[in-house]
């Protein structure tokens, strides 16, 4: 699970953005959630009561919410129409502060731990409550397969692009699983060429976690037609999943999508070039040398290193490399400006040797 301080987005009754340290979307810990919570289900609240305020500056209501129970993921026995009392801390409108939240009436998929008097509270800080429009019921399953099949019904049902963003919602938890059904990843498959950027990028940053060469192609080929000016939000966590790509068949594709427009896809598929360091990317990462961003830069350099196993002034540290980068990418470019011969694969050794 990778935290970055973002602009998160934050999925209430509609899609708002928030200065906010946290998960980036399809990044919530979901399956940490559902291992720590007492309860997992999705409810409905019936009924909110202000137990006690605590005024501005500090700004703060305690609620107590009564939620009935619509669909039980966990634990077992937790039975539907089951009611729960859960209390939880809402700030003021204009406190800058992230707490899960709910409202009176609303439907949501909600992470709970019992607590000494034997109401509930949010379990979770990240992922405590989703609340969605329309929320049905699972098809079948147990625990986070009945969650995830929960999902896939909502994102079926969702209006696409609804004000309600219920679909994006969904296809966010989704791409939180640790690993989806192939009922899931079929259902990600037919929204990779979605219309919606948001949606589609999620979807496909949900099959790269298989590592797939095709997941990576699906990726290419979609940012190569997105037209847009703004970045897509969705875009923000596909590094996290690229850098994990190792099936050489996918290096091309990867070596495209380091010279990409968008920072989190270039930096994802830069990691994962020099995870495979084959002397093939040298002529892209000598390309990479020059880009306007200067972790490109140094990653391109460091790879380099690695592939012609040099040391010293072409292999500095991150922190000699911001003081003066133009010393050492100069260094590169003399270097590879004279001959050395071709580096190829040492199978013996596993290594890189220079003919």
């Amino acid at each position: 699970m990778k935290f970055l301080t973002v602009v998160l987005a934050v999925l209430g009754v509609g899609l708002s953005v928030r200065a906010q340290p946290g998960p980036v979307p399809g990044h919530l810990p979901i399956a940490l959630a559902f291992k720590d919570s007492d309860v997992v289900c999705s409810g409905k609240v019936l009924s909110t009561v202000v137990e006690s305020e605590e005024p501005p500056p500090i700004g703060l209501q305690h609620i107590r919410a009564i939620v009935e129970v619509q669909d039980a993921f966990k634990p077992a026995d937790l039975k539907v129409e089951e009611r729960l009392t859960l209390r939880f801390v809402r700030q003021y409108p204009g406190v800058s502060m992230y707490r899960p939240v709910v409202g009176k009436s609303e439907t949501a998929i909600l992470f709970l731990k019992k607590t000494a008097d034997g109401s509930y509270e949010f379990a979770n800080y990240w992922a405590g409550a989703e609340s969605f429009q329309v929320l049905p019921n699972a098809s079948g399953g147990t625990g986070l397969a009945r969650l995830e099949s929960a999902l896939i019904n909502a994102l079926e049902q969702a209006p696409p692009g609804g004000p309600y963003h219920d679909d994006l919602r969904a296809v966010y938890m989704l791409e939180s699983f640790p690993v989806l059904s192939p009922e899931g990843l079929a259902q990600m498959s037919k929204l990779a060429n979605s219309p919606q950027p948001d949606i589609a990028l999620a979807a496909i940053g949900t099959l790269l976690k298989t590592k797939s060469p095709r997941s990576v192609e699906l990726l290419r080929a979609y940012l190569e037609s997105y037209r847009g000016d703004k970045e897509p939000m969705s875009v923000w966590g596909i590094g996290a999943w690229l850098r994990e790509i190792d099936d050489p068949v996918a290096r091309p594709t990867l070596e495209a999508l380091s010279g990409s427009r968008f920072t989190s896809v270039q930096l994802g598929a830069m990691d994962a070039l020099r995870k495979m360091k084959n002397p093939s990317s040298v002529p892209v990462l000598i390309q990479r040398l020059d880009d306007s961003n200067k972790v490109v830069r140094y990653q391109a350099l460091i790879t380099l290193s690695e592939i012609f196993h040099k040391d010293r002034e072409f292999a500095p540290s991150m922190q000699l490399f911001d003081q003066d980068p133009e010393r050492y990418v100069s260094a590169w470019k003399l270097w590879l400006s004279q001959p050395h011969g071709t580096p190829r694969p040492d199978e013996k050794r596993g290594s890189t040797v220079i003919d």
